[in-house]
């Protein structure tokens, strides 16, 4: 039997923002609220599928990924900031999973990681860092200096295989692998230009 935190599908659907942008199927969480009574059913069916198989079908995992420009001068793909539509019944069935992972991240993240973690102030390494500095500009002490590092955005770019191998070498079930695996292997991206849909290709890096 498969237990969820929370009220489970229908706990989900509610804590997914009205206002959030619809998928493909032209839907947003705001449509199933209003019609729980009949599609909540039908919706907690497929979701309760793909925990039992660790498949979806790929009309579920399709996402329609709109660039929304950064500047208004682009030149290049870096000047879009890529928004990810997805149906409400894969944002359900990825929020589950989240639901669950949320409970251990503080014993898996590192106390310095201050920020994306419940409980945690990226604010706490800011005064840190004040604190640190506050005596540098002093003549009486030795030579010293600090850097700044502007380091990517991980979760856009990382390999769907790494996070397999980190998940198996912090021994996670196999069960929740594959959860997360299927949740990421059934996400089939479309990018949405000009008022049109172009492409239907797999996703193969990055946490959407």
């Amino acid at each position: 039997m498969l237990t969820f935190p929370g009220k489970g599908c229908e706990g989900c659907s509610i804590s997914i923002p009205s206002h959030k942008s619809p998928g493909l199927d032209g839907y947003n969480s705001s449509f199933y609220k209003s019609t729980w009574n009949a599609m909540g059913e039908e919706v907690t069916e497929a979701v309760l599928e793909f925990f039992k198989t660790g498949k979806t079908l790929k009309q579920v995992g399709h996402t329609n990924l709109v660039l929304i420009p950064k500047i208004q001068c682009l030149k290049e793909a870096g000047d879009f900031r890529p928004i990810a539509c997805c149906n409400v019944v894969y944002k359900c069935i990825s929020k589950l999973i989240c639901n669950r992972l949320r409970e251990l991240l503080p014993h898996l993240v590192d106390g310095s990681q201050c920020a994306f973690i419940l409980g945690r102030e990226i604010m706490h390494n800011v005064m840190l860092c004040q604190e640190l500095t506050c005596g540098y500009i002093r003549k009486t002490i030795s030579p010293r200096c600090i850097m700044k590092l502007d380091l990517r955005k991980a979760y856009d770019s990382v390999n769907h295989g790494f996070i397999q191998g980190i998940l198996k070498g912090m021994k996670f079930p196999n069960k929740f692998i594959n959860w997360v695996m299927g949740c990421l292997k059934s996400a089939f991206l479309s990018i949405s230009l000009n008022g049109g849909q172009h492409g239907f290709f797999q996703g193969k890096g990055g946490l959407k």
